[in-house]
């Protein structure tokens, strides 16, 4: 099924390229009867970094409740695995923003057993 789109509501679009920036690509979409290019809102949308560096970042912060790492080492960890230069302050923005958005997510899964 096609995407619905953000300004007039109907599901009249196509795929129309890719937007990308400094980390990623995301596929953009064409509405044809409002004639407005898109792309696809989510809980990221608008973010600079992929969703995987901000939920690691966050994970390393909040793991062992009691003993995780410290805002510092998480943007140290990022530039040391990933390549990533992060400021402490944007993690704070990451961890407090997403957090609850996150635990409701983990809380989602289902443990796949067979």
């Amino acid at each position: 099924m096609a995407e619905k789109c953000p300004y007039c509501g109907k599901h009249k679009t196509i795929k129309r390229g890719k937007r990308k920036n400094k980390y990623e690509k995301k596929q953009t979409y064409w509405c044809n009867l409002c004639q407005r290019r898109f792309t696809k809102r989510d809980v990221f949308w608008k973010k600079n970094y992929p969703a995987e560096i901000i939920a690691e970042a966050c994970s390393c912060f909040k793991r062992d409740m009691s003993r995780g790492m410290s805002l510092r080492d998480v943007a140290e960890h990022l530039a040391e695995y990933r390549g990533i230069d992060v400021s402490p302050s944007t993690v704070l923005g990451w961890v407090r923003g997403y957090s609850k958005i996150l635990k409701r997510f983990a809380y989602m899964q289902k443990p796949k057993v067979k």
